[in-house]
């Protein structure tokens, strides 16, 4: 499920026999935990009113998201609530924390080209130079964040790629930049992609070019039901002795889990993975995860269920 582009570096003896690509998210110990869950939810079946419905959902890594393909072939139809869970290689195995409000951020991608005029790099007055023009929007889009969000309701917006001429006495015809946008709340989410169109090509009209702005809403935050965080709280607290920690959420990461998040009451459970002397993180080609996560979230996913089904 979901292996990344990286060429495995841990030396495992399990470890990825297949070249650029490894399990690095650990999207494979969720597989496992998930199985688990169900065979215990199997066994604990007679005493639950209600369906308990197993989503293995790929494609979490893409734009094309898995969640959203699953959720348009009738996946979430006729549900009433929602639980995922992912592994954090931040925490150590045994803790879990949970989030109040939005667990991580929108994502969206956004690519711009700025249309002007070739011509002679000795004669700028009888071109309409590109390359300045993507550098000062480039520069003013870092506005965006600073100086038009509430500092309280903020995003990120970053610009990864830009590309534009072939040589150094050409000035070219276009230059290209593209980035991505995260953001914490849907008012934030609609100001920034406002803001990117006003700014891109509000810059190429003072020099006199053409700015072509496309901007793709990917997945939206994953906002957690309030209800089901006490509820978690509660039954994992009675389950592991210890009760998981609990706070608002401050990720910029994303989750495409948040398209069924936006159809009914949901919650996304972190379940740490951290081995001890390590610090891992995901997608990296060395990260090695604590594998008694594995029926730790097994054990949480069923308690949460017989909890909400008992």
């Amino acid at each position: 499920m979901d292996a990344l582009p990286i060429t495995e570096m841990t030396g495992l003896p399990f470890a990825s026999t297949i070249p650029g690509k490894m399990h690095a998210c650990g999207h494979d110990l969720h597989t496992a935990a998930l199985i688990g869950a169900a065979s215990a939810l199997k066994e604990l079946a007679p005493r639950l009113r209600g369906t308990v419905r197993l989503v293995f959902q790929p494609a979490e890594e893409t734009q094309d998201s898995g969640a959203a393909a699953m959720v348009a072939d009738g996946a979430a139809d006729g549900a009433d609530m929602a639980i995922a869970f992912h592994n954090r290689p931040e925490l150590p195995a045994g803790q879990v924390l949970l989030n109040r409000g939005a667990s991580t951020a929108s994502s969206d991608e956004f690519r711009v080209v700025m249309h002007g005029k070739s011509g002679h790099a000795a004669r700028p007055h009888a071109a309409a130079d590109p390359i300045v023009a993507a550098a000062h929007a480039i520069a003013q889009l870092q506005t965006v964040i600073s100086r038009e969000m509430d500092p309280a309701m903020s995003a990120v917006l970053t610009v990864g790629h830009i590309a534009g001429g072939a040589t150094q006495n050409i000035i070219p015809d276009s230059c290209m930049f593209e980035g991505t946008v995260r953001a914490r709340t849907p008012d934030s989410r609609d100001r920034a992609e406002a803001s990117l169109r006003r700014i891109c090509e509000g810059v190429a009209l003072a020099q006199n070019l053409r700015a072509e702005v496309e901007y793709v809403r990917g997945a939206p935050m994953v906002l957690n039901d309030d209800r089901l965080v006490d509820l978690a709280a509660n039954a994992l607290a009675a389950q592991f002795g210890a009760a998981p920690e609990v706070q608002q959420g401050t990720s910029f990461g994303a989750e495409d889990f948040s398209f069924f998040s936006e159809r009914m009451p949901s919650i996304q459970i972190h379940v740490g993975s951290g081995q001890p002397g390590r610090d891992d993180r995901v997608h990296n080609s060395d990260y090695q995860p604590d594998e008694a996560c594995i029926a730790q979230s097994a054990v949480a996913l069923t308690r949460m269920a017989v909890e909400l089904l008992s």
